[in-house]
Formats: C-alpha cells, sequence, structure tokens
C-alpha cells in the first residue's frame, strides 16, 4: 500500500499581489482567508490573490484597517 502524504492545516493566509509577471507578499499574515482577500483589495488595481502559509498570523484586518496581531499563547507540554 501507498503512503499518504500528511497535509498540515494553513497557520494563516497571504495575501499576494501579481507584480511583475509573479505573485509577491510582503510578509503580512492573517487568520482568514477573508481578512487577507479584503486587504489585498485595498492594495493595488492588479491581480491578488490569498493563499494559505505556514507562518504565524502577525496581522488582522478590522474596520478596514491593518491593526498587529497579538502573538498567540500555547502552552508548553508538561513532562
Amino acid at each position: 500500500m501507498g503512503h499518504r502524504a500528511r497535509v498540515l492545516p494553513a497557520v494563516s493566509f497571504v495575501s499576494e499581489t501579481f507584480v511583475d509577471d509573479h505573485y509577491a507578499d510582503d510578509g503580512v499574515r492573517f487568520a482568514t482567508e477573508a481578512e487577507a482577500l479584503a486587504y489585498g483589495a485595498t492594495r493595488t488595481n492588479a491581480a491578488y490573490r490569498a493563499t494559505p502559509s505556514e507562518e504565524p498570523v502577525n496581522y488582522r484586518w478590522a474596520d478596514g484597517k491593518l491593526a498587529r496581531a497579538k502573538p498567540a499563547h500555547v502552552p508548553l507540554a508538561r513532562r
């Protein structure tokens, strides 16, 4: 039997803008695809998209403005 590739869920979503024949981003990561799309719509008249990322969320989109996200609390495992 073949091995199945393990697919990890996205940690965040990134807004990418089409520039010079490729998509590029600015390092901003959102918790939801909707936030990434809303942010992309305000940044350009060019094509844009939201793609999954394995990087942690670092911003949020609230009331039409970009805001720094608070770091997530990840409890340490007890030994």
